[in-house]
This record gives C-alpha cells, sequence and structure tokens, in this order.
C-alpha cells in the first residue's frame, strides 16, 4: 500500500513522523510524497495555538478531497488529535483513524485493524473468517507488545518541571499528563504574550541510545547537547525528553527556557 504523510508544527512532530515511516517501512508499505498517489494519507498534527489547530483542520480537509480519487484512508495524529477527539471525530467524519498521543505504541495495530476492517465490510462470503484472524492477530499483538513492554525501562515523571524564566506577561493556562505504555508524557502550555509549549516525555534507555535524524543546530546544554531549530528546542537529560516549542518566539528566548530547566530544574 503506498502511504503519504504530512508532519505539521515542531520537530518532536517530525521525529514522531520519521519513526512512523519506519514502521509502516517494516510492514512493506511504500512511502510516497505525491498525495494523488497515496492510498492512505496520514497527517500529523500540531495543537498549540490558534494558527497551527486552523492549520491543522485546514490540512486534513484538503487531504480529504484526495479521498474522492486514490486515497481509500485519511488518518490524523498528533498534539491535536490528543486534545480535541471527540470534538474532532464530530467535526471531521472524513477521517477514518484518530491515532492519539497515549495509543503511538499502538500505531500500526490501529492501521492494521482500520484496514481488515474495511475488508470485512466488502466481504460478504469470508466475513467470519476474517473476524477470527482479526482477534487471532490482536492476540498475538497483545502478547508481542506486552513481550515487548517486559523488556523496556519503564519510568514515569514523579515531578512536574517548571521553568525559572518565562517571557513577560506569559503565564501557565494548562497542564496535561499522557500515561504510556513505555512511561509517560507531560504537556505544560503556557498562554499569553508570548505563548510557549514545554513537553517532558520519559525515554527509556533504549530510545536514549536510539540514533534519530536530527533537524536544526547543536546547542551546548549544561550537561546534554540540545537541538535548537526555528522553533523549537530539544534534549536529553536524565532520562527525561524536553521540547521547547513556540512559533512566536525567538531562539534566544527559547533557549533561555531551556536553560532555566537545564541549570538548575526546580519543581512546583
Amino acid at each position: 500500500m503506498k502511504v503519504g504523510f504530512v508532519s505539521l508544527g515542531c520537530s518532536k512532530n517530525l521525529i514522531d513522523t520519521e519513526i512512523a515511516i519506519g514502521i509502516l517501512k517494516e510492514h512493506g508499505m511504500e512511502i510516497v510524497n505525491n498525495p494523488e498517489d497515496a492510498e492512505m494519507i496520514i497527517v500529523n498534527t500540531c495543537g498549540f495555538i490558534d494558527p497551527a489547530k486552523e492549520e491543522a483542520i485546514n490540512t486534513i480537509l484538503e487531504m480529504a478531497e484526495y479521498k474522492k480519487k486514490k486515497c481509500k484512508y485519511l488518518i490524523a495524529m498528533g498534539c491535536l488529535v490528543q486534545r480535541y477527539t471527540d470534538d474532532l471525530k464530530k467535526a471531521l467524519p472524513e477521517v477514518d483513524l484518530w491515532i492519539r498521543l497515549d495509543k503511538y505504541d499502538k500505531f500500526y495495530t490501529a492501521i492494521e485493524e482500520l484496514i481488515n476492517n474495511k475488508v470485512e465490510d466488502n466481504s460478504t462470503t469470508e466475513n467470519n473468517n476474517t473476524n477470527v484472524n482479526e482477534n487471532k492477530n490482536t492476540n498475538e499483538n497483545k502478547n508481542e507488545d506486552k513481550k515487548s513492554s517486559e523488556t523496556k525501562q519503564t519510568s514515569s515523571i514523579e515531578d512536574v518541571i517548571y521553568p525559572m524564566y518565562i517571557p513577560a506577561n506569559t503565564y501557565l493556562s494548562n497542564k496535561e499528563k499522557v500515561s504510556k505504555d513505555d512511561g509517560e508524557r507531560l504537556i505544560l502550555t503556557f498562554d499569553g504574550d508570548n505563548p510557549f509549549m514545554l513537553i517532558e516525555e520519559t525515554v527509556t534507555y533504549e530510545k536514549e541510545h536510539l540514533i534519530v535524524p536530527t533537524y536544526g543546530e547543536l546547542e551546548v546544554m549544561a550537561s546534554t547537547v540540545a537541538i535548537v531549530n526555528d522553533n523549537s528546542v530539544n534534549w536529553i537529560d536524565n532520562n527525561i525528553e524536553y521540547y521547547v516549542v513556540s512559533d512566536k518566539l525567538s531562539k534566544s528566548e527559547l533557549l533561555n527556557i531551556a536553560r532555566s530547566i537545564s541549570v538548575l530544574p526546580v519543581s512546583k
């Protein structure tokens, strides 16, 4: 099956997209750049600020037009999906599958079930066999996931880490913790004149030593090295991966926030 990807937002989304592409390739799917050639289109959304939300929704609607042509499946994932799943399902019935951040560990399983269910809907003579196979595959996947999770180092974010430096006229407006099989993800949203988002995510030993593509400049922090681009700073320290994201703040302002976490982290 040919799959097209649209990645919106920060470098975190770009890395998640690269990982998703790798998973699909492992299962024999072909990645295409032109949505007109895609049988499946996946949009990795951003839901940080209103312009990002609007861009994500407009992109989903734009990609939905290809369902009138070759595309059979339209899938949305990412921050916007995590925060507004129920509302999006009602507003955008064109989307066949919504994948939340806390379901990334079942990414391919969800896609496989979507494809199998559609085949089942179109089948009249092999319906029962399909259900048996799906249940068998689901049980096998659950067992594999369980075995896989047992080999990973699971952890949690015990204390919320707040930046010591916050730009003027900016305040914490939302705090959301997402549980995953292999840890947790904490999303702190700061609104006001200088909005930004701070994401803290537990990482396993394997991920911390995994080689992944990087996009941006390298900047030395207190005890590690950060990746800096136009709208985000990303680094790993003490088994916690951090992202400071904003499409309004400058690189220097993003680094000031990041360093205020790296130099002397404090919990509130």
